[in-house]
This record gives C-alpha cells, sequence and structure tokens, in this order.
C-alpha cells in the first residue's frame, strides 16, 4: 500500500469515479468527495475490498461555500500529506 492520500472530487460518478478506480488499482489512500453519499459509500466499499486500501468518503456540496469551509479543515487538521487533488467537477462562474 502506498502511504500518499488522493483526494478526490466528483467521485460518486463519471471522471471522478474512474480517478478513483485508478488511484487505488496503484494503492494509494483515498479521501472521495461528492454530494451523493450513498454512491460515494458503495465506491469505496468497492475499492477498499477489491485494493485493501483505505478509503474515506466526505460527502458535501462544492457549490456550497459552507461546504467548502468545513472540507478545508478537514484538511488541515486530517490530511498533511496529500499527493493529488483531483477537482472533476466543473463550475462555471
Amino acid at each position: 500500500m502506498n502511504t500518499k492520500t488522493v483526494w478526490i472530487t466528483g467521485a460518486s460518478s463519471g471522471i471522478g469515479q474512474e480517478f478513483a478506480r485508478r488511484y487505488a488499482k496503484l494503492g494509494f489512500r483515498l479521501i472521495l468527495t461528492a454530494r451523493r453519499k450513498d454512491r460515494l459509500d458503495a465506491l469505496a466499499a468497492e475499492l477498499s475490498a477489491k485494493h485493501a486500501i483505505p478509503c474515506r468518503v466526505l460527502p458535501a456540496d462544492l457549490a456550497s461555500e459552507l461546504d467548502n469551509r468545513l472540507n478545508f479543515l478537514f484538511f488541515l487538521k486530517a490530511y498533511a500529506e496529500i499527493l493529488n487533488f483531483c477537482w472533476c467537477k466543473w463550475y462555471w462562474l
């Protein structure tokens, strides 16, 4: 198992889900973020079982200012060493 952690947003479907699968296959620890907790839980269970990696679920709506602040605090407190942050959801302002 790799000792690096990858935090992936938009992990419940599409390209975010594919990033999660690829990093899990490489043995990275994962933090999965998206709005749909049920899909995140299913993906985390699948990847943990298949690749024997720790997989943390952090449901959040990244369009929400409050959720973004909470995520940042979580990041500072729990994961000082994150290899990569995969932003897999585009917001057009």
